[in-house]
């Protein structure tokens, strides 16, 4: 069985991307339900995505057909040293709360 990957974003409103999967579905992800126990912890990683202006910069990364937010996070290099990251959910995360609209 093929595990659905995003395609595209159809549409982008705070809090809800509208998104087409390989399953051929266009589906509304509501991202209050997902990061709902965020709400009180805005400068924590995950909790900045609560900020409108930060959640319309979500972009889909082509190779893992996810969506991810630029800079949203660290990782460290080999060499000790950390630089920025993109913050990103599994994609089974959001088919499994999202809701079909098409």
């Amino acid at each position: 069985m093929m595990v659905p990957r995003i395609l595209t974003i159809e549409s982008i409103r705070p809090f809800k991307i509208s998104t087409r999967w390989t399953t051929g579905e266009v589906s509304e992800i509501d991202f209050m339900l997902i990061l709902k126990k965020y709400e009180n912890k805005p400068t924590s990683r995950i909790g900045q995505v609560l900020s409108a202006e930060v959640f319309t910069q979500v972009k889909l990364d082509l190779q893992s057909q996810t969506l991810f937010w630029e800079g949203l996070t660290t990782i460290r290099l080999k060499d000790g040293s950390k630089v920025p990251a993109p913050l990103d959910f599994c994609p089974d995360v959001f088919f499994e709360n999202s809701r079909v609209v098409g």
